[in-house]
């Protein structure tokens, strides 16, 4: 079979939508990459060489982490869409999938803030709060507003717009034919490889406080979420051509070999095209080919149980690694350093922390939140159907 028609089993009926488990593992690899991140900018090697291959090992993996996310997002609605959803039910449940968990680390950030200082020099205990809790952070070029209390949830910001305008695009995408998606996805990648063109226009008068760049053009690229958008309507253009049959390649080793080389490629890269530009079509290969490997029932790791639940647990690690990496450094001593071997211990034993954070995140906070909102989504469909 040369190519995948699920195109008839979507339409009639939406429970029979394919799964996708391996997407869902990818996902707690992807926030792996942003912990191992987060883990080199602390600088806990005292090994002064060990330290420094660290940090340029994973100095782009956290924006590898973020830009795959975002590219998975828009694919996983476009390929779960239901035809018959409301508007409204569909804004509920992605607010209600993000926002609960996104108030308790928050509040968990102003109490550790309120004990160790501000995030950022210079910056004060409740720097960004409202745009925070509102998740409209990052439409502010401000690094004390837009990487502000729980740094990690400048994402969150963007997925808010992704969320806002899904059903526009959604319904867009839809009318265009097998061949003009292929032509936009590429015009979309296109683009998104121009953003650094962009931003290298911007004034280049004010600096980070963390470090020697630009603001205007780190935020343009890698914060903005209009900017960001992209990626998450590539996504959507990836799933139409899985679900139309028009993406059939699907060769796992050869997939991970390209991402891999795409990674490599990229720490040798002008900063702002790292964020997104250099990798984004390695990652878009990975993410279409292994929903097609789904589909045809090939067997990968990432399939098995504790990868399903590592992957549907991500999103609670990524919003807690931060605090506890950060903060976990600050409570042990913030300019202290350790040998080799217990700095990876300390890594592991912070990746554990948070693994525990999130599943908690997620089984008492996540879960319950979402299984309130079908609850009452059946409720309501309950009453229709009687008062018709």
């Amino acid at each position: 079979m040369k190519t995948i028609d699920v195109q008839r089993e979507v339409k009639s009926d939406i429970s029979q939508i394919p799964q996708l488990p391996s997407l869902t593992g990818l996902r707690f690899f992807a926030a792996i990459l942003v912990f191992l991140y987060h883990s080199s900018a602390e600088h806990i090697f005292s090994n002064r060489q060990v330290s420094e291959n660290f940090l340029w090992l994973f100095s782009n993996a956290g924006f590898v982490g973020v830009s795959f996310f975002f590219c998975l997002s828009g694919f996983v609605l476009g390929w779960s869409s239901k035809p018959r959803d409301s508007l409204i039910n569909f804004w509920i449940r992605r607010v209600m999938k993000i926002y609960p968990n996104h108030l308790v680390t928050l509040l968990l950030a102003l109490l550790l803030i309120m004990w160790s200082g501000p995030l950022l020099p210079g910056g004060e205990t409740t720097s960004g709060l409202i745009p925070n809790i509102l998740l409209v952070h990052t439409w502010f070029p401000d690094p004390y507003v837009f990487i502000s209390l729980n740094g990690v949830s400048w994402s969150l910001s963007c997925e808010m717009l992704f969320y806002l305008t899904f059903p526009f695009w959604y319904k867009l995408i839809k009318k265009l034919q097998n061949n003009n998606l292929w032509w936009v996805a590429i015009f979309v990648i296109l683009l998104i490889m121009a953003i650094p063109l962009i931003a290298n226009l911007l004034p280049k008068t004010q600096l980070l406080p963390w470090r020697n760049a630009p603001i205007y053009s780190y935020w343009f690229t890698y914060l903005f979420p209009i900017t960001r958008m992209l990626e998450f309507i590539l996504g959507i253009l990836l799933s139409q051509l899985v679900k139309n049959g028009d993406w059939v390649w699907h060769e796992k080793t050869y997939t991970i070999i390209l991402f891999l080389i795409g990674y490599s490629v990229s720490l040798y890269m002008p900063e702002l095209y790292r964020y997104a530009a250099t990798t984004i079509v390695p990652i878009a290969i990975l993410i279409a080919s292994f929903a097609v490997a789904d589909l045809r029932g090939k067997n990968t790791l990432l399939k098995c149980k504790i990868m399903i639940l590592l992957g549907e647990i991500s999103f609670a690690f990524y919003l807690v690694h931060r605090l506890v990496l950060m903060y976990g450094h600050k409570f042990l001593g913030e300019k202290r350093s350790f040998d080799t071997v217990e700095s990876i211990l300390l890594l592991l034993i912070a990746a554990l922390i948070s693994l525990i954070l999130a599943s908690l995140l997620y089984y008492f906070i996540e879960k319950p939140a979402m299984k309130k909102v079908r609850s009452d989504r059946k409720e309501r469909t309950s009453s229709i159907t009687a008062a018709e």
